[in-house]
């Protein structure tokens, strides 16, 4: 059994961490002077590295579309393709890399 007040401590602490991480990663675009940096700046700390993984999924629908597109395996492709948007949509819905607090 772990004691409650330990518990929100190291939630406080998880806290602090995360928000000096996403100070950090602001402070960072703000610098930089990389030409790619309108790819990753407007998305969160925790999400910077969302274009590749969306470049990944799209990758992956791109292999299954040419590969499963043989009339046996037609429906294997279509849910495939399938599981593979509704796992993406279900991460961009829960996650909202996007989403700002502050504009609201």
């Amino acid at each position: 059994w772990i004691p409650t007040e330990r518990i929100a401590d190291f939630l406080h602490v998880e806290r602090v961490k995360a928000a000096e991480a996403s100070v950090a990663w602001e402070y960072r675009i703000l610098r930089s002077r990389n030409r790619a940096r309108k790819i990753y700046s407007v998305f969160s700390h925790k999400w910077r590295y969302y274009r590749a993984i969306n470049i990944v999924q799209k990758l992956a629908l791109v292999i299954v579309a040419t590969f499963l597109s043989k009339p046996p395996y037609c429906l294997v492709a279509a849910i495939l393709m399938l599981v593979i948007y509704a796992a993406w949509m279900v991460v961009a819905v829960w996650q909202r890399p996007y989403f700002d607090p502050a504009s609201n």
